[in-house]
């Protein structure tokens, strides 16, 4: 017991820690109550190879549905075709992108880590696998951006495969459209890294054409997104699939960690439902902290082009790694980082982001206090000590909650786990398809295949679906509601059986041809997906493990045909 108290007692600390500390390291983020509800689920318990519908092991059904939840969400907020989001990191996203397009020998084009470039786009990071020859991208460093009119030369000049863009210094959105022309120009594949700015361009305020415009988007899932840290990679060609997913398994994973896969999609809803409020504070709380470093004598970079479009603001210091030090003590969280003009070696900056006090729910009036304590340790030399105490350690306070997400609107309730499960309105086919557990084993494809099939009913006040005596030319599903079996033979109808959330009917009649001995009704406000007779039995030969599963679910009820159903 004494081990356990002692790691329970260091969590504690580093929550209580983070809590009273401004974190404005640019690559953090501030998880949802909601996201790590998630994480502390069974899911946790399942190991799961595969993609949805095609797994190792049994009992995936419902990981299916969220995965594929996942993936449309995906879809709505980025665009592209192609989502597959069973990476662990962005690194490993990043590499599922290399091992579909790279061969030995290749030339990449990328930036330098002293231009802003991760160090997986370049040779001391996973890209060294792939032996590509890699030649860094012109640079133009008084916009901190691509050198469009030299990178037109060099692609000539070197004839690269792949343009890597998206970087850990992201100030400004790139000149995609410039860049797309010359990698069609010279058959150059476009990829872009938005794992720093995914929550911003998810809020359409940084690059929202960023899918219009790169062959292959790659990302993590925190920083700005806020979930914790997995990978995805976005694309529309599907000959890349296959190096995708090689990548997935059995190159990188063997499990994709479901718990996570589920706070990924908390995340993902909460960018699709506030994404737009949230980002634009974000972006306005980057410039306003820029701002009022500047006027506390504070060499902040890129002021004649308004600082910075992003979370992102870069500060030219001589001696950055001391700044960190003097910060830690006072409660403020940052990193040093190399700007374009360091020698080898050299660092002379320091990156602060603003993604995860804006989350916290911070403003305007609190980025004039930050810039306050970062003022009087750097300029005014004051104690790093008492400033943490008379200015950073109450900003944090009564801000435990995430904004800009589900948990400052609806705090979970406690004991969430064991409450009686209670249904949501699903708009569309594709939605209620995806959470029924007869499609669990369909991939997103498969059931966005059904759509032309499926036709959504709103039942305003109830209806007979079957007359006893009548043959079931019709399946429906119950995407809300009841749906009930009645006899009403005698002189009082008895209900036989009342179908709620996820059930189905219709079925056996259309299988096995038997007439209805009882009435099937809808009751009043229920929301159901009717299929035609014809076009259910045309889908079960076309999906064969949704076949399956009706076979076995028919042959289970059959002998209650002979009782009259």
């Amino acid at each position: 017991m004494e081990q356990l108290h002692q790691i329970l007692n260091l969590t504690h600390r580093h929550n209580v820690y983070m809590q009273e500390r401004v974190d404005l390291i640019a690559a953090n983020s501030w998880v949802s109550e909601f996201a790590r509800l998630t994480m502390c689920s069974l899911l946790a318990n399942s190991y799961c190879i595969g993609l949805p519908g095609n797994r190792l092991y049994s009992g995936c059904a419902y990981i299916d549905m969220i995965e594929r939840e996942v993936v449309r969400l995906v879809h709505r907020l980025f665009g592209m075709k192609h989502a597959v989001v069973q990476f662990l990191s962005g690194m490993q996203a990043n590499i599922g992108a290399f091992n579909a397009i790279l061969e030995p020998g290749d030339t990449v084009l990328s930036a330098p880590t002293r231009l802003g470039g991760h160090y997986s786009h370049n040779a001391q990071g996973p890209l060294r696998f792939f032996a590509p020859r890699i030649v860094p991208i012109p640079f133009d460093n008084a916009r901190y951006n691509v050198d469009v009119e030299r990178l037109a030369g060099v692609m000539e000049k070197e004839r690269p495969k792949l343009l890597i863009l998206g970087w850990s210094e992201f100030l400004f959105p790139h000149p995609l459209a410039e860049i797309r022309e010359l990698c069609d120009r010279n058959e150059v594949r476009l990829m872009y890294d938005m794992s720093h700015v995914a929550g911003l361009i998810a809020g359409k305020v940084f690059q929202p054409d960023a899918s219009r415009y790169a062959d292959v988007i790659t990302s993590s899932t925190g920083k700005s997104l806020h979930a914790p840290d997995h990978g995805m990679v976005l694309f529309n060609d599907r000959s890349l699939m296959e190096g995708v997913l090689d990548a997935v398994m059995p190159l990188l994973t063997s499990n994709t960690h479901p718990h996570e896969m589920a706070a990924v999609g908390v995340a993902l809803a909460e960018a699709e439902q506030f994404g737009g409020r949230y980002a634009s504070q974000v972006v306005s709380n980057s410039k306003a902290l820029a701002a009022a470093l500047h006027e506390r004598g504070l060499k902040v970079l890129y002021g004649d082009l308004g600082y910075t479009e992003s979370h992102i603001i870069l500060v030219e210091f001589p001696a950055p790694d001391i700044a960190v030090s003097l910060f830690d003590r006072a409660g403020v969280m940052c990193n040093a980082c190399e700007l374009p003009w360091d020698r080898e070696g050299q660092a002379t900056g320091l990156r602060f982001g603003t993604q995860v006090v804006t989350r916290r729910g911070m403003k305007e009036p609190e980025m004039e206090r930050i810039a306050e304590a970062i003022g009087n340790v750097l300029v005014e030399y004051k104690n790093p000590d008492r400033v943490a105490y008379e200015i950073v350690y109450p900003l944090g306070e009564n801000l435990d909650r995430a904004a800009f997400s589900f948990d400052f609107h609806f705090p979970a309730e406690g004991g969430w786990y064991d409450a009686p499960y209670r249904g949501f309105q699903l708009k569309d086919a594709v939605e209620i398809l995806g959470v029924l557990l007869p499609f669990a084993n369909c991939t997103v494809e498969e059931i966005e295949g059904l759509v032309d099939i499926s036709r959504l009913l709103t039942v305003e006040r109830e209806v007979i679906l079957f007359e006893a005596g009548a043959p079931a030319d019709a399946v429906f599903f119950v995407s809300s509601g009841v749906v009930e079996v009645v006899d009403r033979s005698g002189e009082k109808e008895i209900v036989i059986a009342s179908l709620g959330e996820g059930s189905h009917v219709g079925e056996l009649g259309v299988m096995t041809g038997h007439t209805r001995s009882y009435d099937v009704r809808v009751k009043g406000g229920s929301r159901l997906l009717h299929m035609e007779g014809d076009d259910f039995k045309a889908m079960l030969q076309r999906l064969p493990r949704v076949r399956e599963y009706f076979e076995k679910y028919v042959a289970s009820l059959h002998h209650r045909v002979f009782e009259g159903w």
